[in-house]
């Protein structure tokens, strides 16, 4: 009983021990606004010239929220929140495929675009530019 309890407490150990790692690593990260720039980085590599980053801080900011929310938001948030930008006409073009494209289902894309931009800023998985894909990838 004696070597199962020991082996039980070295892992609860080592389970308390990456949690407060991961916690101090938040920490960190939050206080040298690393993840922020990161998040920053992966939206403009998905979104390419479709979608600006000033585009999207002016509807955080307007929404009374910063850069550091896009990390929660998920696809249905981000498209309420793509109703605060005002897209120029060469944005636009070439998002869809499709000739018909009504500016509801190019957000509906951008939206989608979005989601995995957050998947792989979560992940961890920030790839080279050409490897990502972009918003106007999709056919709809």
């Amino acid at each position: 009983m004696s070597i199962l309890q020991t082996l039980l407490s070295l892992v609860l150990l080592i389970f308390v021990l990456s949690v407060m790692v991961q916690a101090v690593q938040e920490v960190v990260k939050a206080a040298l606004k690393t993840k922020t720039t990161v998040m920053a980085d992966t939206i403009q590599k998905f979104m390419g010239d479709h979608l600006t980053l000033d585009q999207i801080t002016r509807a955080l900011s307007d929404r009374g929220l910063d850069m550091h929310a896009l990390e929660s938001l998920d696809t249905k948030a981000f498209r309420e929140l793509l109703e605060g930008v005002d897209f120029q006409s060469t944005q636009l073009q070439g998002i869809v495929k499709a000739t018909s494209a009504t500016e509801d289902r190019i957000k509906d894309n951008i939206a989608s675009a979005y989601d995995g931009a957050r998947d792989a800023f979560q992940n961890k998985s920030v790839r080279a530019s050409s490897s990502l894909p972009r918003a106007c990838s999709g056919d709809m």
